[in-house]
């Protein structure tokens, strides 16, 4: 992707996000579920052609079972036809794209060591962003700010297809963080999974960075200091 490009759209993306100042119609609005299918769609291929998707059955198996489970309680919403995939990546991570790609990083898995609650609770946190719409809301609102002008067109259509596929770009802001959290603990609530299983990865994701390993996963998902809590406050609400 030519680096001018990339610049611009994640600066203008990022002082969007920050200015919260919208006028008219909801961001997301300007984005087509269709649209969003077929960015992701294009971007899934990218990343594919970058990373390698792991082959073991057992791992696969797991991330699906787990992503199938928490869609029977997340009302996916109509013309999203979710997949779940296995990065054979070490890094400590998990992404979804546009439409609703879910990739986890093996490193991830790892990470968890076994605790099927800490995997399902990242799980639901990205199923969270596809449900909420939360990449529709990232294009709409540059769109709005004159990265596209009112609809997507093919030119920059494929600039956001390289935008999702670059992972090192991605930056949800806080609103989107703290609104994928609850949806991530709403969903979980009536699966067989524990919601806290969510808090307790970033806590783990919190002690590493303390140790001065920053994880990937908190580089594309920051972890603000009431990140934590506002989840634990949440869960605690919703257990009442």
């Amino acid at each position: 992707m030519n680096r001018q490009i990339t610049t611009r759209l994640l600066l203008l993306a990022t002082v969007v996000l920050i200015s919260g100042v919208l006028t008219g119609c909801s961001p997301e609005e300007l984005v087509s579920t269709s649209q969003e299918v077929s960015i992701g769609q294009q971007a899934s291929a990218e990343v594919e052609a970058q990373y390698p998707v792991s082959r073991d059955p057992q791992l696969n198996q797991l991330v699906n079972n787990i992503g199938q489970e928490i869609l029977r309680y997340a009302s996916p919403r109509s013309g999203i036809q979710y997949t779940f995939r296995v990065l054979d990546v070490s890094d400590v991570n998990a992404f979804s794209l546009p439409g609703g790609w879910i990739y986890i990083n093996r490193g991830l898995i790892d990470a968890t060591r076994g605790n099927v609650n800490q995997l399902a609770g990242v799980i639901a946190h990205e199923i969270a962003h596809v449900e909420a719409r939360h990449h529709a809301d990232l294009m709409g609102r540059s769109a709005l700010y004159g990265i596209a002008i009112g609809t997507l067109t093919e030119g920059n259509t494929t600039q956001w297809v390289s935008f999702f596929s670059e992972l090192y770009l991605l930056r949800w802001s806080r609103r989107h963080e703290y609104e994928a959290d609850r949806l991530a603990i709403d969903f979980m609530l009536p699966s067989r999974y524990n919601p806290q299983g969510i808090i307790d990865f970033f806590m783990v994701l919190e002690a590493e960075s303390g140790r001065g390993r920053t994880p990937e996963f908190l580089r594309t998902h920051p972890l603000t200091e009431d990140r934590i809590e506002r989840a634990q406050e949440h869960l605690a609400e919703q257990r009442r």
